[in-house]
């Protein structure tokens, strides 16, 4: 037992099982589950499996075949400490069992198709055909897991296939969107507004949606002068899609909304959004702010690790930051230093990737040097998926 339990603790990774179809029954094969490499550690995983005959267990080895009706779905229940990667031919079937599936198991199957994908297992087209079967899902959880991987998915397209992709995310989120409408109703859960505000930014900001970029400036505005008239959640999509499409105008907008804030929660709320807007102007003045004492230091860390991974803005952060580091690193409280490199694994395009890399490398931050190794890492797994996402062609 202790050497089991040391295996699961303390060993990096966590177990893959990859399931097939043998001759006469399903076959699994245990991996030591990497985004870079593999490793060569097996574990004994309890896994848990739905068929069209109901619900079953099986302990997975090394390898491991069993016998089981069709249909089969393991991690049910989602929540078993493993990934699963089906061959083609059951990940069909388990497209078609997914809508019947809880919450928990479309989320799992969503979030281990995208990881097979950032480690180069699974194309990028064999997650998108799976997402349309989860387009009338009213679960927050399980959109979360389907638009993080179109946000990923849209940093790294190529610009040829970007207005593919939005089209792909209006057809996703549009029917969903007509449903919820803007504005909450009555009987709504929580859950309900918070799914609102999700797919109204996802509409706008990855899929690009005029009507929903215009509808979203209109709602800013009315929130400007009667903010308990809008609710939150629909707040909080209007203020970063006027952000996302937002200029210099709307930049001095939002700063000079921050500098008048009481509340911080308004202070929070224009911080970030004068950091969104895509103009390398905006995001080099945010960067002064700091240095003119403008931005508290507490913000510091988050303004600068927002602005590295900025889709538009972020390399040219990147290129003021690395030129006057010792100056940028003096400003954050030293306790969240580290923090800064959060969001750096978005510049996976491959000359800043290896400036980045070079540079963190030979101008470590003192006492952070395990968490730049993991951010780097992260960077690399992203460069790889820019440089296999070159070979997409189309957007089903």
């Amino acid at each position: 037992i202790g050497e089991i339990m040391h295996n699961w603790i303390f060993e990096g990774g966590h177990p893959l099982l990859a399931v097939d179809r043998g001759p006469s029954a399903y076959h699994v094969e245990q991996h030591h589950f990497r985004y870079l490499g593999e490793g060569e550690t097996t574990w004994q995983v309890p896994s848990v499996y739905s068929t069209t005959d109901g619900v079953d267990r099986v302990l997975v080895q090394a390898v491991t075949e069993f016998s089981a009706a069709p249909g089969l779905v393991l991690n049910h229940g989602g929540q078993g400490f493993y990934r699963v990667r089906y061959a083609p031919e059951l990940m069909e079937e388990v497209a078609e069992r997914l809508p019947t599936l809880s919450a928990e198991e479309q989320f799992s199957i969503v979030d281990d198709t995208f990881a097979s994908v950032l480690r180069g297992d699974v194309t990028s087209t064999q997650l998108l055909h799976l997402l349309p079967r989860l387009a009338h899902s009213d679960q927050p959880v399980v959109w979360s897991a389907m638009l993080r991987g179109l946000g990923e998915l849209d940093r790294v397209v190529s610009s040829d296939l970007r207005p593919e992709l939005q089209r792909f995310v209006r057809g996703l989120v549009s029917a969903k969107v007509d449903e919820l409408g803007w504005d909450p109703r009555g009987d709504e859960t929580d859950l309900d507004r918070q799914l609102r505000g999700m797919l109204l930014h996802a509409l706008g900001h990855l899929g690009s949606h005029r009507e929903t970029v215009e509808m979203a400036r209109d709602v800013f505005e009315r929130f400007s002068t009667s903010p308990d008239a809008i609710d939150a959640e629909v707040a909080a999509a209007a203020i970063a899609l006027v952000a996302g499409h937002g200029d210099l105008d709307e930049f001095e907008l939002f700063v000079d909304r921050y500098r008048g804030s009481v509340s911080p929660q308004d202070r929070n709320r224009y911080l970030r959004a004068a950091g969104a807007v895509p103009h390398e102007d905006a995001a080099h003045s945010m960067l002064e702010m700091l240095s003119r004492g403008t931005v508290r230091r507490q913000d510091a860390t988050g303004v600068i690790a927002r602005l590295l991974g900025h889709r538009d803005t972020g390399a040219a952060s990147w290129r003021k930051l690395r030129d006057n580091w010792d100056e940028m690193l003096s400003y954050p409280p030293p306790q969240s230093l580290r923090r800064i490199l959060d969001l750096v694994h978005f510049r996976s395009e491959p000359d800043v990737a290896a400036d980045i890399t070079q540079w963190v490398e030979a101008n470590p931050i003192r006492g952070a040097e395990l968490h730049m190794a993991q951010q780097l890492e992260r960077l690399e797994v992203r460069v790889r998926f820019r440089e296999r996402e070159r070979e997409l062609r189309e957007i089903p």
